[in-house]
């Protein structure tokens, strides 16, 4: 009997370092990609698909990942950057917060970048909606950009 409570509490232990292994471990399922390669494939798909909301949107969140986070990479899911030739989208952006990119890039925007990034976001988060306005995400990202770009509304509203 006492040997099986032991068993069960080094097996529970053992367990329990691997999920806390697992848990510090960086992610693996996403990569950091350079804006300006995002922009390029996203605009390309945006050209072979002018009436899909959805490339918009993507282009707006990559400008607004871009702008919230002050880096010149974004986060996209599976490592997919899409394709130079407009056929498909790239992967999920995601926003993992102040995620370091790795080191892939000691490029730190300027000024006129993020302010190029944050009226960019809010002219595709638009042109989405103008599309499907029913779509709520297109909304929410609108929303999330005017309120992360507050501070500059003054220059935006000079443009």
């Amino acid at each position: 009997m006492k040997t099986g409570i032991i068993i069960g509490m080094l097996l529970a232990a053992t367990i329990s370092l691997g999920l806390v292994e697992l848990a510090m471990a960086k992610p693996n399922w996403y990569t950091e990609e350079p804006i300006e390669r995002l922009i390029k494939n996203v605009t390309a798909y945006i050209k072979e698909h002018p009436d899909d909301a959805k490339g918009y949107y993507t282009l707006g969140l990559v400008h607004y990942d871009a702008f919230a986070h002050k880096k010149r990479t974004v986060s996209v899911l599976g490592g997919d950057a899409g394709d130079k030739d407009g056929k498909r989208l790239p992967g999920r952006v995601i926003r993992l917060g102040s995620q370091s990119d790795g080191g892939k890039t000691k490029e730190t925007p300027t000024d006129e970048q993020l302010f190029e990034n944050l009226t960019d976001a809010i002219k595709n988060f638009r042109k989405a909606i103008s599309i499907d306005s029913e779509n709520s995400l297109y909304h929410l990202g609108l929303a999330c950009i005017l309120e992360s770009g507050a501070e500059m509304s003054d220059k935006v509203a000079a443009r």
